[in-house]
């Protein structure tokens, strides 16, 4: 493609434009760029190292690729009976039963060879600075809406206080572990 030098408005008595350092953009997309070759090479199509065409974004692996290097990077662990995360299916199952009942009847090899423990995490709790974040954004203009707000440490207060008391627990893919199933003897393939 064909990169930009961008120009900048630089202000006084006589305002006049000049070339930003190290600054260029696609004339195609306007994305900006640190080099001239890499506003050139924008919106050239980009390959991953196995080949596979990227889509317009910042990754540079594709999917598969991707997926393979978590799998690659997760450490083997025994399984220990509890839930297991399918990233095929992208589900979790309470158990190896229950997952497998999901693919009852399909030739062994259909089974994906890996899948992820899910540990139960205790739920943190509501974050009150991103809800007060997002409650003012609808009204503070000026930006000094914090300032009015009476006894805002004690928000904080409560709502920690609160969130220390729940018991919710939920279950978390861990992606730096995975676990291989053994084929269970009764198992069934095809009609």
């Amino acid at each position: 493609m064909d990169a930009q030098k961008l120009y900048v408005l630089v202000p006084g008595d006589s305002p006049e434009y000049k070339p930003a350092k190290n600054f260029w953009f696609c004339s195609t997309c306007k994305r900006l760029a640190s080099s001239e070759e890499a506003g050139n090479k924008c919106c050239q199509p980009r390959f991953c190292g196995c080949g596979v065409q990227l889509e317009q974004t910042p990754f540079t692996v594709c999917g598969d690729c991707q997926d393979k290097n978590v799998w690659e990077k997760a450490v083997e662990v025994e399984y220990d009976g509890g839930a297991l995360y399918d990233s095929q299916s992208g589900k979790i199952h309470y158990n190896d039963e229950d997952l497998l009942a999901e693919y009852d009847g399909r030739p062994w090899d259909e089974v994906p060879e890996w899948f992820h423990p899910c540990p139960a995490v205790k739920w943190a709790g509501v974050n009150i600075s991103d809800c007060l974040e997002n409650s003012m954004q609808e009204f503070d203009d000026e930006g000094d809406c914090e300032k009015q707000i009476v006894d805002i440490d004690g928000l904080f207060t409560l709502v920690e206080e609160w969130n220390q008391k729940q018991t919710l627990m939920m279950l978390e893919p861990d992606h730096k572990q995975k676990v291989k199933l053994s084929k269970p003897d009764d198992w069934h393939e095809g009609p």
